[in-house]
């Protein structure tokens, strides 16, 4: 019996394993349209945590005026829940925590096209789950603020306009406030994400006016990750590993997707590979953003064993569905984002089938039965 146990751990271990790879073989998704709110046109889902919650926005109308994108949540539902409704706001969130904070921005650049009287001028948010209500996080001399990234420690990430309109990176928290993180030697820099250390990653320009990503640690300041394209590079993401995506040669036509890996810069697509914009990279590697192919735009993901896929390819019941933009994934392997459903602009979220955890579950039950099947014919034996 001791070495039955010794035996069904050791198969345990190795299927636990096997599912935390970076990718164990191609997976299928089921997936759920993400309503608008009532009286809404469309939805767009930008980012997600590990308990599943998603974050996004629907719009009132395609008019811009004040107030027409709402910031909303939803569930594995797909029913959204509005998370203020004052009209003179408008909100685009752009992530959320593992706490249930999100972070975005609201006023002019979220529905409404100029600041004025009664308007503000676009600003950062913080919305909190506890008070069900959010505040702003300051500016740096101008009230063009977005809020772009927050982890579980509550930084945000993010940039302001500073007195002289020239946008800059920020790190924010409730100590300290808003900090700005500086430039890569030019005049502006953006932050665009943040991970459980604290560290952001972005682009900004340099000394010669060439814009490059950026890794910006709070010991070690902002790191140039060089320029793998031919013009300039931007990054969107990074994991807790420091692993970073974003795209290359930004000003061409087609710009290419690109993962950093410490001084490693990887190109993830061949030149005439259709893929080109990389949004978002969990724990395990897998990168979500868009392609672009045909005279069209696709959502994709890349993973090591896989490479570069159609999300449409993966989800057999995705009748009616276009879907066009992958914008985050989280460590379950769920992807959000939009399409089109029925020609409507639709947020989904994606699930892998079967979903990690139930799958261990069958996993270990399967192996247990047939470590007892062989116990018994021993014993028999």
């Amino acid at each position: 019996m001791a070495y039955s146990r010794r035996l069904l751990l050791l198969a345990l271990m190795l299927c636990m394993g096997w599912l935390a790879s970076p990718a164990h073989g191609v997976t299928s998704y089921k997936i759920v349209a993400l309503d608008v709110l009532p009286g809404g046109l469309d939805s767009y889902a930008t980012g997600i945590n590990e308990q599943g919650f998603v974050v996004g926005h629907s719009t009132l109308n395609r008019s811009g005026h004040v107030g027409q994108s709402r910031p909303v949540m939803w569930d594995n539902s797909g029913t959204p829940i509005e998370l203020w409704s004052d009209p003179v706001f408008g909100g685009i969130p752009a992530d959320i925590n593992n706490l249930g904070q999100v972070v975005g921005r609201y006023g002019s650049g979220s529905g409404i096209p100029l600041p004025g009287p009664g308007i503000p001028g676009g600003g950062a948010f913080l919305w909190d789950p506890a008070t069900r209500d959010f505040m702003d996080l300051g500016d740096m001399g101008v009230q063009n603020v977005q809020a772009t990234g927050i982890n579980d420690a509550g930084q945000v990430s993010g940039s302001s306009e500073n007195f002289e309109g020239e946008p800059r990176a920020f790190i924010w928290d409730a100590v300290n406030d808003m900090r700005p993180i500086g430039t890569l030697g030019g005049m502006w820099s953006f932050g665009n994400d943040i991970n459980s250390s604290g560290q952001i990653t972005g682009y900004s320009w340099r000394a010669d006016q060439s814009e490059h990503a950026y890794l910006w640690d709070p010991v070690t300041g902002m790191q140039d990750l060089g320029n793998p394209g031919r013009t300039g590079s931007r990054a969107y993401a990074l994991n807790n590993n420091a692993e970073v995506v974003g795209i290359g040669n930004i000003t061409a036509e087609l710009g290419g997707a690109v993962l950093w890996i410490g001084e490693e810069r990887r190109a993830l697509f061949s030149a005439n590979a259709s893929f080109s914009f990389a949004r978002d990279i969990n724990q395990h590697g897998q990168v979500v953003g868009s392609g672009t192919g045909d005279s069209h735009v696709f959502a994709a993901i890349w993973d090591e064993l896989n490479g570069a896929q159609k999300l449409e390819e993966l989800v057999p019941s995705a009748m009616g569905w276009k879907l066009d933009v992958a914008a985050a994934i989280n460590d379950r392997g769920q992807i959000v984002g939009y399409g089109r459903l029925d020609d409507q602009v639709r947020g989904f979220l994606l699930t892998p089938v079967p979903e990690p955890t139930s799958f261990i579950f069958a996993l270990m039950a399967a192996v247990q039965g047939l470590i007892l099947r062989w116990s018994n014919y021993r014993n028999v034996g």
